[in-house]
């Protein structure tokens, strides 16, 4: 709970890489001794450092443009050509802000400054730990591979957001035109309805003359009708301002911390996540094995390079198993499966994690392409039905009026 209770700020800094070069920039942290901590993990001398003055609008690289600047990189490095040579041609593709951070970063790493370093130094342009997860790809000696690694799961999360915008898109809009005829009804529509449902008093002796019977009751027609408007009203505007602030935490590096407490456990989006989470942790757990590194390093290395703090959690408590000498599949874990431990101490004991790691990415890979292609066929009747629900409420609550007047002049 305090993990994702935690607010992330932006502190400016000026530090020295211990050959001497100065080097500035931004870095996201809990606190002042946060950041001061991981510019301290990056062989950094600080020299100064604050909270950040509040940025105004300005461009980053995010979405599809983040996709492309990521899978191109991972290309040119693929093939052999520097790192720095690398952002140098992307950045001749680039316009604007993000053209003179990449070029930036070249320029530091050409001076001799740590890729991690250099990155950090541009924390706003990039997605969070994209830093880190350099520094991870560079550990496991397979860089392409790990920015590949993330260009899966942001290809994931955008094929996600599209499919569940395509099955929003009408719902939403049809709940948006309901929330304004409601309003309309309901503050001015029922109160003209209010004296033509109020039985005028008749001497008595007019009944006995003319009716058989007592004109009907229509006490109760203005209060539900009133009710329901009400409630309908309410309802429609906690769904359209639940998904204004979804949008709006979404673009905020305190509200990305929220997406696992909060859409992990929905029941159909969060499957997705969780599986896709699971893929990039083993997958990542996977090139720490292949680059020689032992299970403690390279436990370490995926826990670092995905960003979620459950599985950074479930990371560490794998870490202390393996160096107390006891069993992973003993101690329970807060995101991964009880399948994911035993797996690796089978593979551990068996002298083949590889193949262990490489098998559960595979598999939580297959999972969760498999829930996203059924998301639009599930999602999409559930929001029309939910659509079609709210639609004839509003229909009795403007119709019941009516019937009850026609039924007093009838009588």
């Amino acid at each position: 709970m305090a993990e994702a209770s935690a607010r992330n700020e932006t502190f400016a800094y000026q530090a020295q890489t211990a050959g001497g070069q100065s080097l500035s920039g931004t870095i996201d942290a809990d606190d002042i001794t946060s950041a001061s901590r991981q510019l301290q993990s990056l062989q950094l001398r600080i020299t100064g450092i604050a909270p950040a003055q509040p940025p105004t609008a300005r461009a980053t690289l995010r979405g599809a443009d983040f996709l492309a600047f990521n899978q191109q990189l991972a290309q040119l490095t693929a093939g052999g050509l520097p790192i720095e040579r690398s952002l140098r041609l992307l950045a001749l593709e680039m316009r604007g802000r993000p053209a003179r951070a990449v070029n930036e970063i070249a320029a530091g790493l050409e001076k001799g400054t740590p890729l991690e370093a250099a990155f950090a130094g541009h924390a706003a342009l990039f997605p969070p730990l994209y830093g880190l997860l350099i520094k991870a790809g560079i550990e496991s000696n397979n860089l392409p591979a790990m920015l590949l690694n993330l260009g899966r799961h942001v290809e994931m999360i955008q094929r996600l957001r599209a499919a569940i915008w395509r099955a929003a898109t009408y719902p939403l809009s049809v709940l948006a035109a309901l929330l304004i005829v409601m309003t309309f009804v309901w503050t001015y529509l029922i109160p003209q309805f209010k004296p033509l449902t109020t039985v005028p008093e008749v001497p008595y002796y007019y009944y006995r003359a003319t009716l058989t019977t007592s004109p009907p009751s229509l006490d109760w027609v203005i209060p539900v009708t009133s009710t329901l408007s009400f409630a309908l009203i309410s309802f429609v505007a906690c769904i359209l301002l639940a998904v204004l602030l979804l949008l709006i935490l979404a673009r905020l590096p305190a509200g990305r911390r929220l997406v696992e407490p909060l859409v992990l456990p929905l029941p159909l989006i969060g499957p997705i996540l969780r599986w896709n989470l699971l893929a990039r942790w083993c997958d990542a757990l996977r090139l720490g094995v292949e680059a020689g590194l032992d299970l403690p390093a390279a436990l370490s290395l995926a826990g670092n390079a995905i960003d979620s703090p459950r599985l950074r959690a479930d990371s560490k408590l794998l870490m202390d198993s393996v160096a107390g000498g006891q069993p992973m599949d003993l101690r329970p874990t807060r995101l991964l499966p009880p399948l994911v431990p035993a797996a690796l101490q089978l593979g551990a004991e068996q002298n083949d994690l590889t193949a262990a790691t490489a098998m559960l990415a595979r598999m939580y890979q297959e999972q969760a392409e498999i829930r996203l292609s059924v998301l639009p066929q599930v999602l999409s009747p559930l929001l029309l039905m939910l659509t079609a629900t709210c639609v004839a409420l509003a229909v009795v609550a403007v119709v019941l009026p009516l019937f009850a007047v026609l039924r007093l002049l009838t009588h």
